[in-house]
């Protein structure tokens, strides 16, 4: 299993009210697009392309949030 970092981000996080947020982490998005294509284009087996994904997203986070 992928350990994204997520821990490390609930910790440096504190809210005291919120009613809603709405955001979109581009980089996110990107990583995730750019890796499914790789799944249309590639030949690429569903396992790889989760690995990837997770893999990639693990380091984003680190480096933006961590």
């Amino acid at each position: 299993m992928c350990n994204t970092g997520k821990n490390n981000l609930k910790k440096n996080i504190k809210v005291n009210n919120v009613d809603s947020i709405r955001t979109l982490d581009w980089g996110v998005f990107n990583i995730i697009y750019e890796e499914i294509a790789g799944y249309e284009y590639q030949d690429k087996t569903v396992e790889e392309i989760a690995q990837a994904i997770c893999s990639r997203l693990e380091v984003y986070v680190n480096e933006n949030y961590g």
